[in-house]
Order: C-alpha cells, then sequence, then structure tokens
C-alpha cells in the first residue's frame, strides 16, 4: 500500500505543481530552449514507460527482451499465486467468485 501511496502523492505534486524538480539548468536557458529540453525529457519518459509495459517492440532494436510488465502480469494472474497473508473480503469473493487471497500480480503491479 505504501507503494500506491508514493504513486499517488507524485500524481497529486504533479498536478497541483508542488513537486519538487531540479530546473536550474532549464530556467538558464532561454524559453524556447527550455521548451524543447522539456519536450525531449517527457518524449524520454513516455518511452520508459512503454518499454516498461511492454518491451517486445525493442526487440527490433536488436535488444534481447523477455516481454515486460503486461506480460508478467498476465502470467502471475494465470498462475493464480496469491500474497498469503492478503485476503479479499468474504462479500468479495462471493459477489466476484474470486479466490480468497488476493493475486500476488496486484500487489506487484506498481513496481512495473
Amino acid at each position: 500500500m505504501f507503494s500506491w501511496l508514493i504513486l499517488f502523492g507524485m500524481s497529486y505534486g504533479i498536478k497541483t505543481n508542488l513537486h519538487l524538480g531540479v530546473d536550474i539548468v532549464l530556467k538558464a536557458l532561454p524559453k524556447p530552449a527550455e521548451k524543447t529540453l522539456s519536450l525531449f525529457g517527457a518524449v524520454c519518459v513516455i518511452a520508459y514507460g512503454l518499454i516498461l509495459l511492454d518491451s517486445t517492440w525493442v526487440a527490433m532494436l536488436g535488444v534481447d527482451v523477455r516481454g515486460g510488465a503486461i506480460v508478467y502480469w498476465a502470467k502471475m494472474y494465470k498462475i493464480g499465486i496469491g500474497a498469503e497473508e492478503l485476503r479479499y473480503p468474504a462479500w468479495a469473493q462471493e459477489l466476484f467468485g474470486l479466490q480468497h487471497r488476493v493475486h500476488r500480480w496486484l500487489c506487484y503491479l506498481p513496481y512495473h
């Protein structure tokens, strides 16, 4: 749950413009260069996120890959390995037909 708290906190910080950032280099540049570098940084972050989600497209560049987070989540869901200490509430088990243990891939979702 702490991982989820960090992710939600970062999102809120960015939304409210209270997130810490090191922008001393950007602020020292002229406005067009600042925008260009900011855009480049955003594109790099999006590319990194896509690689984490599904890295199979990186194989076109000759990199040996094994899938990514989506492949991992699908495998863990299929196997059905659960987190032993976390249990779904009884009403959720009955209503949705869930196993009694929370799927481990749900716990690891923030890490991928």
